[in-house]
């Protein structure tokens, strides 16, 4: 699997390959073998979670749901904006919720916060 040492370091073209959203609620695409050291890690992958609905709720310790991915832990929001807008990470300086209701992920919800 690819490694990340920061999750500003995961290419925009990997969440694209990897997550679809639907009126704001994210799944898992079946992904590439690029994403994974073996076609056999690929398959268990694909089995378990392809199709699926990605993480929905936020832990108990965070105010905002997260998605691990490729070892580094994204805010789910974000993840939707990179998605609809392409911006990176990086790029993006902080997203809220037009109407403060942190589980609405829709994208017409978010927005940049300057």
């Amino acid at each position: 699997m690819i490694k990340f040492n920061n999750k500003r370091d995961i290419p925009v073209k990997l969440f694209k390959e990897a997550f679809e959203d639907r009126d704001g609620i994210l799944y898992w695409k079946s992904r590439p073998i690029e994403h994974f050291s073996n076609e056999h890690e690929m398959e268990m992958w694909d089995d378990k979670r392809a199709g699926k609905m990605v993480n929905q709720k936020p832990n108990a310790n965070h105010l905002y749901a997260q998605v691990r991915f490729f070892n580094q832990t994204i805010i789910r929001h974000y993840i939707i904006w990179i998605l609809h807008t392409g911006e990176h990470p990086t790029a993006i300086p902080r997203i809220k919720h037009k109407d403060n209701d942190r589980s609405n992920d829709r994208f017409d919800n978010l927005s940049k916060v300057d």
